[in-house]
């Protein structure tokens, strides 16, 4: 088992320069709705959630399921909302956990399939294993982008400082510290609570240059990786961060990110809804072009 997984992350790391063409698509199948709604608003999260979809669906199938062109299938769009709406659900059951008495039930029932000694492929294993791998990076994914954007809104001095040419690594600062701010995932993960500052210092300030020129902001640096639970935990994240540079990079280079008027932080990270993994709230952005 371990040997298949070792060889199936040395063959992604090996495919990750094929797909980056394919994402530099994807994304400018975005840019075309963002032209066609010049100065109008936008649900920012549906925007990332069909970008991070046709993505994963392309890794999956060879084929992406085309939300952002506007040619999905009633089949696919289902399916998204469906997915949607489990993790509202395991949001909701986790909690119970709590209070219920361990039992181990998975076992007792994998247990006829692991004594199998040839087991064979069948379609309802092929079908479960598709879905896990669409859903499992493209929900974290696209509320990374979400969260990453809205920053740079609220704080849009480091847009205007971002440059492709330029070796700085601004974006990837930005994208850690939004990350460490508002999380993607929250269910199951590992953590210890230290008292307040015991990490970060102004843990609660938005300073990508702690990632950078400024160390002395962070005490435990190890408090924040995102990519780094389990063993294989860093599997995907060439790919995530190919998307997040791919999205993102564009993105502030041709536009300007404007949040409506009487935009509060503090009341949308307050709405994120704790599910399986995060539940951004629906928020109109306006994305103005910085060339017309």
């Amino acid at each position: 088992m371990y040997g298949s997984i070792r060889l199936y992350v040395h063959l992604l790391k090996e495919s990750l320069a094929n797909y980056t063409f394919q994402i530099e698509e994807f994304t400018s199948m975005v840019f075309a709705c963002l032209y066609t709604a010049h100065r109008q608003p936008i649900p920012l999260s549906e925007y990332c959630n069909h970008f991070r979809y046709n993505v994963m669906s392309f890794l999956t199938f060879v084929k992406s399921m085309g939300f952002t062109k506007g040619d999905s299938t009633e089949v696919v769009r289902n399916f998204l909302g469906n997915f949607s709406t489990s993790m509202d659900i395991l949001g909701i059951m986790f909690y119970i956990f709590w209070f219920m008495k361990p039992t181990n039930v998975l076992t007792h029932l994998r247990r006829p399939r692991m004594a199998i000694k040839d087991p064979k492929p069948n379609n309802g294993c092929s079908h479960g294993d598709s879905r896990i791998i669409i859903g499992a990076g493209s929900e974290t994914i696209a509320n990374a982008s979400t969260f990453v954007f809205t920053h740079l809104a609220l704080y849009p001095e480091y847009a205007h400082h971002y440059s492709c040419m330029r070796p700085v690594p601004i974006l990837d600062s930005v994208i850690q510290e939004s990350m460490r701010l508002w999380p993607s995932i929250y269910f199951g993960s590992p953590r210890v609570t230290p008292h307040e500052g015991s990490n970060f210092v102004r843990l609660e300030e938005f300073i990508p240059e702690r990632w950078t020129t400024n160390p002395e902001l962070i005490i435990n640096k190890n408090a924040c990786d995102p990519f780094r639970t389990g063993p294989y935990g860093r599997t995907s994240k060439g790919l995530a961060l190919i998307e997040l540079h791919s999205f993102i990079a564009r993105t502030i280079n041709e536009f300007d990110l404007v949040l409506p008027h009487g935009f509060s932080a503090s009341e949308y990270s307050g709405a994120v809804k704790g599910n399986f993994t995060a539940g951004s709230e629906r928020q109109m952005f306006h994305f103005v072009k910085l060339f017309t």
